[in-house]
């Protein structure tokens, strides 16, 4: 893997706005054009943005609709790390793993039909059997992709599809770690996992072009603590975000501790011909006071939405989750935007978002109860105004673990799944005008 010089990245402090207390911004080498706005364009390519997913909608959702929650039974065992992805014609798929957690189990995915039709119908298939510890899943050019963690041996695979059957399955040039992500192009597939090396946790990140060998990709950056890091096809290629000691301290070697202080984004853009490496370049970088347990990207017109929480171990009150508009090159289209979506003070155990139609849709834990956790769902403007919010209780399905959204092709329903600790929770959301 090549190593990205992030001492050369200046380190430049900008205004926040409502959050200029908790993180400066730093320019990267964010592309030639660098422009933002919808249906802007970023990066050397000088291209219009355009996304893996739909990103036309309503031109109002005043009000959200709340549809009684739906208990998924996918297998006879516990359905374990529910996701949802977007089928070629449109409908949503549930996957998870079908097993006990001490054991290796099935990844099992369903078509559910649940932007047509409430409550969903669900025809369970196994598309990898009793080998899988835990799986990626994001959006590819014939459906989901999946990264799968193997235990029988050990190792990760990645498959260029799911459904109906798996598609092209193959060993990466990843090392076996947390999953970070997996997304792809029609011709490109991008990954990255987070392994344990050398007394610090790297980021490992690997591409794949069919018929081509699996290739390492740069940037190789090391936390005291598991990487996190996202990706989305934008395009001509990818935008990637991944957590990152704080800048100059990026080295991986021994001497300093390197907690996830800082933010990068980094853009890989897919050259021409064939058999050969992703280009990279490094956007933005985004410092923080205290290391960062959380971040996601969702795809946009203007490039993507990105969204962070931090862990709350040096402040006085937890920080909010916060989302930044970016171009495709990873430049924000109003520096030192930091909006708030959630309130302060509260410790999340998770937080997801998600495209719906030209909005973001945010969700997180409002209040943790042991008798019933609730669940906050937040929309964003595409101009970075709060739109309309609700709430679902999980009194009938107690929220677990593994919160996941997905915004439907047409921009005005959410899909919302959660581990319950049996089985996978459905719930769906309907813009109302």
């Amino acid at each position: 893997m090549r190593f990205l010089p992030l001492l050369a990245i200046p380190l430049i402090a900008a205004g926040c706005g409502s959050r200029s207390d908790v993180l400066s911004q730093e320019p990267g080498a964010a592309g030639d054009t660098g422009t933002g706005g919808t249906g802007g364009t970023g990066g050397s390519t000088g291209t219009t943005a355009t996304t893996g997913t739909p990103t036309t909608g309503p031109a109002a959702c005043k009000a959200l609709l709340v549809q009684p929650t739906f208990l998924a039974d996918l297998v006879n065992k516990p359905d374990r790390a529910p996701d949802l992805g977007l089928l070629p014609d449109g409908d949503a798929a549930l996957v998870a793993l079908g097993g006990y957690p001490d054991e290796l189990s099935d990844v099992v995915i369903s078509p559910t039909g649940a932007f047509d039709a409430w409550p969903p119908k669900l025809a369970p298939t196994t598309v990898f059997a009793g080998q899988a510890v835990d799986y990626a899943l994001g959006p590819g050019p014939d459906g989901p992709v999946a990264l799968i963690q193997t235990g029988a041996p050990p190792g990760v695979l990645f498959t260029t599809a799911l459904y109906p059957a798996l598609g092209e399955l193959i060993k990466p040039a990843l090392s076996p770690g947390f999953l970070l992500f997996a997304t792809g192009v029609k011709g490109r597939f991008l990954h990255a996992t987070s392994p344990y090396v050398a007394g610090f946790y790297q980021v490992d990140v690997a591409s794949y072009e069919p018929s081509s060998l699996p290739q390492s990709e740069s940037p190789t950056l090391c936390t005291s603590s598991p990487g996190l890091g996202a990706a989305v096809p934008v395009e001509g290629g990818f935008l990637s975000v991944f957590t990152a000691p704080k800048v100059p301290e990026s080295q991986c070697d021994g001497g300093f501790d390197k907690p996830p202080l800082s933010a990068l984004f980094y853009r890989y853009t897919i050259p021409p011909g064939a058999g050969s490496s992703l280009e990279g370049k490094s956007g933005a970088v985004l410092s923080f006071p205290e290391p960062l347990d959380g971040l996601h990207l969702a795809p946009a017109d203007f490039g993507a939405w990105a969204a962070f929480h931090t862990d709350g171990s040096t402040s006085r009150t937890a920080a909010p989750i916060t989302v930044l508009r970016v171009d495709p090159a990873g430049s924000p289209i109003s520096p030192g935007e930091q909006l708030p979506v959630s309130p302060s003070g509260v410790v999340f155990q998770s937080f997801a978002i998600a495209a719906v139609g030209p909005r973001l849709a945010v969700a997180w834990i409002d209040a943790i109860d042991p008798s019933a956790p609730t669940l906050s769902i937040q929309l964003v403007e595409p101009d970075g105004t709060l739109g309309a919010a609700t709430s679902i209780p999980t009194n009938d399905a107690w929220y677990k673990d593994h919160l996941r959204l997905l915004g439907s092709p047409q921009g005005d329903k959410l899909l919302l799944t959660w581990e319950t600790g049996d089985t996978a929770a459905l719930a769906r959301i309907d813009c109302l005008d």
